[in-house]
């Protein structure tokens, strides 16, 4: 019988050294099940397009997602604490280049003040941001000073449609906000810092020019709250806060893949005139403000992206193992194992040993009863396979998942031990299960694309 020490050994939690030993340079094939895979070349390639759009706008781009190999301002949204003291070393790493700023992109709670707060004692004046919407969150906001000597910047969060989180704009509850903060900066508590709005009702959208739409009634709604705010100072002798320029962050993925879409090639004249409006449109925005977009899940993208943004529909000459495929742009795929067949079962099944905490549980919106995609991992996602692959993830519990065989997927016969892969429907959920991702990298020869090249280790909890 094996003692409690000996035991212990058999736990699976190495370190990202240990990680990093055991598997780089090891097919996918070898890897332990279920497990989270990202494509190094994928996640550059939707960067540097994203940053390429943006550019072709005219405005000042800091993706929050991607910073930029030259000098200037590192600005990075996070959603948990724990991910701002992850990421610090190498936010501090960056300071010689220029300024650094971590937004908590949550409404700031009492209880989360001091830790960032000693963060950002830790990172130096200006590096932490904090969302407020609503008046009695400054209180607690005052406390974070007396830790750092320097008083926190904060962005307004504004609702621009989506109901989830932010004061809508042209309301009492905005104004009393925005005197609440002019009173706390005065007193030097805050530095408003500017003005943020999350399209995540872009989700819901039909095409390109309907998100192109969004996009720009996020903007109105942030420009309309800065110019209350610098209105509320017009009868002081001191006129800086009517000259003042304030930040307005924008943005959501499908907002972002708007821009992409519509400055493509195969834009239509319509399209390529409602983009000309809105670069004009921002252009004179740009005059009095800065206008920043953050782009979420751009880097890995996932099949929701693909239902709401079109990205299947993108003509891009990029073959993957000479296969032409429409989810080239999703970085991120988890690898499961098949443990048991089901033939009898009509249509037939298979399960796989991973359930909702390995994939999530989220949705698409185009298929009903689809919680992923389902290929051989070799076998990518061809554009007739894009709305269902060979099987879907019929339904999961906790650690088990039923594999159905899709209606107009292709014949392909599983086998007990076999692994395949699964195209989350939502990447961020998706990931949260795991502790590191494998990475490889699909610009590499042929035979190298299927070999673990990096291990990254993955931030989680709060």
């Amino acid at each position: 019988m094996a003692n409690a020490s000996s035991t212990q050994q058999l736990l699976y939690s190495p370190s990202i050294k240990d990680l990093q030993r055991e598997y780089v340079g090891v097919n996918v094939d070898q890897l332990p099940t279920p497990c989270a895979i990202l494509d190094r070349a994928i996640i550059k390639k939707n960067c540097d397009q994203l940053l390429a759009a943006c550019r072709k706008l005219g405005t000042v781009e800091l993706t929050r997602l991607q910073l930029g190999e030259n000098g200037g301002a590192r600005n990075i949204i996070i959603s948990t604490v724990n991910e701002a003291i992850f990421v610090a070393d190498y936010m501090q790493s960056l300071r010689k280049n220029g300024n650094i700023n971590i937004l908590y992109g949550v409404p700031i709670g009492p209880s989360q003040i001091k830790r960032l707060a000693l963060l950002g004692k830790h990172l130096g004046p200006g590096s932490i941001s904090l969302l407020v919407d609503h008046v009695s969150q400054l209180p607690g906001v005052s406390v974070f000073e007396s830790y750092t000597g320097w008083p926190p910047q904060l962005f307004v969060k504004v609702d621009t449609g989506y109901g989830r989180a932010g004061v809508p704009p042209n309301t009492d509850t905005l104004r009393e906000l925005e005197l609440a903060i002019l009173t706390a900066e005065r007193a030097g508590e805050v530095i408003l810092h500017g003005f943020y709005s999350h399209a995540g009702h872009s989700y819901n959208s039909k095409s390109a020019s309907d998100r192109l739409t969004l996009l720009a009634s996020e903007i109105r709604g942030l420009v309309s709250a800065a110019d209350a705010m610098r209105m509320l100072d017009t009868h002081s002798s001191d006129d800086s806060l009517v000259q003042r320029c304030f930040c307005l962050s924008v943005g959501a993925s499908p907002t972002a893949t708007s821009i992409e879409s519509i400055l493509s090639p195969d834009s239509n004249d319509a399209a390529r005139e409602e983009m000309s409006k809105f670069q004009e449109t921002l252009r004179q925005l740009s005059k009095k403000d800065d206008i920043e977009i953050h782009a979420g899940v751009y880097p890995l993208l996932d099949m929701q992206q693909l239902d709401t943004s079109g990205l299947d529909r993108q003509k891009e000459n990029l073959k993957v193992r000479g296969i032409d495929t429409s989810a080239h742009k999703i970085a991120i795929t988890i690898l499961a194992e098949v443990v048991s067949l089901y033939p009898e079962r009509e249509p037939a099944e298979a399960m796989i040993a991973a359930g909702s905490l390995a994939i999530g549980r989220e949705p698409r919106t185009t298929v009903s009863n689809n919680w992923a995609t389902m290929t051989d991992w070799k076998a990518g996602l061809n554009q007739r396979q894009l709305g269902d692959g060979d099987y879907i993830l019929a339904r999961v519990s906790q650690e088990h998942g039923i594999l159905q065989k899709a209606a107009h997927g292709k014949h392909m016969s599983l086998e007990i031990g076999q692994k395949v892969r699964l195209w989350p429907n939502h990447a961020c959920i998706a990931g949260a299960g795991y502790g590191h991702y494998f990475v490889v990298d699909s610009s590499l020869p042929e035979q190298d694309v299927d070999t673990v090249q990096e291990v990254w280790e993955r931030c989680n909890g709060w």
